[in-house]
């Protein structure tokens, strides 16, 4: 990503999200957004165990993404990583020292994609399987947000309403605890 795709990126984020960092469980905890956790398993089981739980964990975050993301739209794909890391890219945005201690030392790589149905099954199952890094995407056009983990969906909705929508539409992929984790 060039520095003009760099300032865009960032341009994008902050005119949504300008005190949170683009990472998951750090949007999760600011309780500020609009959030909603769904289960990529049913029972909420993390990890697939054959190919036909995997297919479930794909078409579950695709039609999820497709709902907050939009299928076709333009989005921002945003990877997190600590440390020392090589991006596909060419280009790393670092957190300022002034930042939190939990955030100190992310470097994010953020790359323009169109949101596609199909588009995403090796990182999708990268991240089912915990062997990708903290991957979310963002909608540049109404700041909603998709971020997969391992055993789940962080959805990150432009509005509370939606969330409500979500959580009636989706009710079997919800999480049985109180706090929806």
């Amino acid at each position: 990503m060039d520095n003009a795709e760099t300032e865009l990126f960032w341009t994008d984020w902050r005119r949504f999200h300008p005190h949170q960092w683009p990472v998951g469980w750090a949007l999760r905890q600011s309780k500020s957004l609009p959030w909603l956790r769904l289960h990529a398993l049913p029972e909420s089981k993390r990890y697939s165990q054959n190919a036909a739980e995997q297919a479930i964990i794909l078409d579950r975050a695709y039609e999820l993404a497709g709902q907050v993301i939009g299928d076709g739209e333009h989005c921002w794909q945003v990877a997190a990583t600590y440390g020392d890391w090589a991006p596909s890219s060419g280009n790393v945005m670092q957190l300022d020292d002034d930042v939190d201690e939990v955030a100190r030392g992310l470097h994010f790589d953020a790359m323009a994609r169109q949101w596609q149905r199909g588009g995403y099954d090796t990182i999708l199952t990268e991240i089912a399987d915990d062997v990708a890094g903290h991957i979310l995407w963002f909608n540049s056009s109404n700041g909603a947000i998709f971020a997969p983990y391992d055993g789940g969906f962080d959805l990150f909705p432009s509005s509370q309403q939606d969330v409500e929508n979500y959580r009636m539409l989706y009710s079997e992929w919800l999480s049985k605890r109180p706090d929806g984790l």
